[in-house]
């Protein structure tokens, strides 16, 4: 199954093969993302904001429950208040609906 993808601010689109990791994601459609660890789970840069509501633009509406749940890994990377905020990392953040 796929899914539509939005990056912002660019408004790069495209669909993404659900299970993908957002860091995936962004390199099949040419959106930068700073991992300097290339995607090893281990720096804690590739930080991304996921924003929740519907795009009358795009045509989707972007949830978190439209995203794998939060690893071990970004516990330790991330903190509540960066997790409150709606802050995942790109490279351990899995696609499950539309974005």
């Amino acid at each position: 199954m796929t899914f539509n993808v939005v990056f912002q601010p660019e408004g790069i689109k495209g669909c993404i093969q659900e299970g993908k990791t957002i860091l995936e994601a962004a390199r099949d459609l040419g959106v930068d993302i700073d991992a300097p660890c290339g995607g090893a789970v281990s720096c804690g840069k590739c930080k991304v904001k996921i924003r929740e509501g519907y795009s009358e633009k795009d045509g989707i509406e972007s949830k978190m429950g439209n995203i794998s749940t939060v690893s071990m890994h970004e516990k330790t990377l991330l903190t509540e208040a960066e997790f409150a905020e709606g802050f995942r990392l790109a490279c351990c953040t899995k696609i499950m609906g539309m974005l």
